[in-house]
């Protein structure tokens, strides 16, 4: 890329976040270093306020480049859902000609483990102000944690270099996508300067067994290969979904349960997937195969998947793990409707009906469950209610409970891994209700006694944590946040629970003995985590099952012979 270019990209700089950037610690130092320091500065705060729609001035805001800044050129939270913290090192230079070089990306990697340690103390005092921000976005259980590398060299980063720190945010989505790593090179923060159209997309397909409504507007339907579907995210890309109300979802439960599909019953795919919605300007059909719907080509202009999107996603993704004989055997069910003669806003009331209808999920089977219903009963029988079925009203906490409260409490009951289950990601628990872990939890031997009683002792653990929690701070605070399932469990292994389907017993006196007991668990807890598992990230660590494990029987250890 010439010198062209470079200059077009400080002149944004200088139009955008350059006025907006804080130099007041750079006055001692020479007038060259002041300019290469600010357009640094600058170009940080740009390609963040490029990547979070941030005002010039709250990305400015973000810089904390400077002396001992550990690695990390701006930070900066986005309140999406989920929340995203967006960790940034920028490198300007003038001629272009270097990439990012190794050091600045270890460099870059020890900030963020120092970062995501909370050792506030490795970070200068231009950080210090963001501290309660950061630490905030660390306890959300949900954060999504994105680390950029911007450099103004134009060669891309080098596979050596750029694995160091790929092999870091593999090690943080060991369990699940908490990171990601992206490495931008000149000509990628070059392309942030301009609005980029949309590619028109064209695309031929086979149809079988296709039908055709006629009238305006005009539909095809039928179904298609999944692996020429597969092909449509390497060909097009994002450009595919231009109209979509969302792209593709990384690590999704609904992704996850379309790729086991894809992986374990191939030929019943198009039984268990709703399939695939196409927009497009205009159709036509190779006149192959004359009258016969049994086959037939068509090429649909201007196609872009409204509805799908995961589908679409989740075959790419199985086509780049070599399920090429799986994606052979899927049949997927696709229309694909002509915009040619619909009136203007057709298009997005298509979109938006098709993405927001209600979705059966398994949440939702859980009440044909026979069990469930017994349930039901059974708490009605002690003037209590259970809400089961998805939109059914919860009652109050004095006069009974949900599904979701009682599986989660049960689980906690249960083992280590389920209440790390209920932790990483709850639905789980309750995926297929024809065996486990739903058949652990809900079962013939599970009477309503032990639910409500389960849930009461979770609820005294829960206030005791929140309530301890406010004494707490930095990592140990983070414990009590991510830890909290773990830190039921090993209550509920140390309270006295012979009695809960005993009417007679005195319940009160369980709850009150377990809550007690809560401050001392997470003491324990938390001397045995950072003995064991220093200065690793808090949330990843509570969603691995084999940790928790670990952490559990050596808390319970220390705790019983103390």
């Amino acid at each position: 890329m010439s010198i062209i270019e470079i200059n077009r990209i400080r002149k944004q700089i200088q139009e955008s976040t350059y006025n907006e950037v804080d130099i007041s610690d750079l006055t001692s130092l020479p007038p060259e270093t002041v300019e290469s320091s600010r357009l640094s500065r600058g170009l940080a705060s740009f390609v963040l306020m490029k990547l979070t729609d941030a005002s010039a001035s709250s990305a400015a805001a973000s810089v904390v480049d400077g002396f001992n800044d550990n690695g990390i050129d701006a930070i900066i939270t986005t309140e999406t859902s989920p929340k995203r913290l967006h960790i940034l090192q920028a490198k300007w230079s003038d001629t272009g000609k270097s990439g990012p070089e190794l050091g600045d990306v270890l460099k870059l990697k020890k900030g963020i483990e120092d970062l995501l340690a909370q050792r506030w103390n490795q970070f200068n005092e231009r950080f210090q102000p963001r501290v309660a921000e950061v630490e905030e976005a660390l306890n959300d259980p949900e954060l999504k944690i994105e680390i950029i590398f911007a450099s103004m060299g134009a060669p891309a980063m080098a596979p050596d270099t750029k694995g160091e720190i790929d092999r870091y945010v593999e090690s943080l989505n060991d369990v699940s996508e908490i990171a990601t790593f992206t490495a931008m090179s000149q000509a990628d923060i070059h392309q942030l300067l301009i609005e980029k159209p949309r590619q028109e997309i064209d695309i031929e397909v086979s149809i079988s067994d296709w039908g055709q409504i006629s009238g305006s507007p005009a539909t095809i339907y039928g179904h298609i290969s999944g692996f020429d579907v597969a092909h449509w995210v390497t060909n097009y890309g994002e450009d595919l979904f231009s109209d979509n109300v969302r792209l593709i979802l990384n690590n999704s439960e609904v992704n996850s349960t379309v790729l086991k599909t894809v992986t374990d019953e191939p030929h019943n795919f198009w039984y268990f997937n709703n399939g695939i919605t196409v927009l497009c300007s205009k159709f036509s059909r190779a006149p192959l195969g004359g009258a016969d719907r049994s086959a037939g080509v068509f090429g649909f202009n201007g196609a872009t998947v409204v509805n799908g999107a995961q589908t679409v996603g989740t075959l790419a993704k199985a086509l780049s793990q070599g399920k090429v004989d799986e994606l052979n055997q899927v049949r997927v069910m696709a229309r694909f409707i002509s915009l040619a003669e619909a009136d203007e806003v057709f298009g997005k009331r298509v979109t938006r009906a098709t993405n927001t209808q209600n979705v059966i999920g398994g949440r939702d089977f859980v009440g044909l469950d026979p069990t469930q219903v017994r349930l039901q009963q059974e708490f009605m029988l002690e003037q209590l209610k259970y809400a089961v079925r998805n939109g059914e009203e919860v009652p109050p906490p004095d006069l009974g409970c949900d599904f979701n409260e009682a599986a989660i409490a049960l689980a906690c009951a249960h083992s280590s891994a389920l209440a790390t289950q209920a932790k990483r990601e709850v639905s789980r628990l309750w995926d297929d209700t024809s065996k486990a872990p739903y058949k652990q939890l809900f079962n013939s031997g599970t009477t309503s006694l032990r639910i409500w009683r389960s849930v009461l002792l979770l609820r005294a653990i829960e206030a005791a944590i929140e309530e301890h929690r406010r004494s707490l701070a930095g990592r140990e605070k983070s414990y009590t946040v991510h830890g909290n399932r773990t830190i039921s469990h090993i209550v509920f292994e140390l309270s006295d629970l012979s009695g809960i389907e005993d009417p007679a017993v005195d319940w009160s006196a369980i709850t009150t003995t377990a809550a007690e007991a809560v401050p001392e668990v997470v003491s324990a807890l938390i001397s045995v985590g950072e003995s064991d598992y220093p200065g690793g990230y808090i949330a990843s660590m509570f969603k691995n099952s084999t940790k928790t494990a670990d952490l559990t029987h050596q808390t319970l250890t220390q705790l019983r012979l103390s």
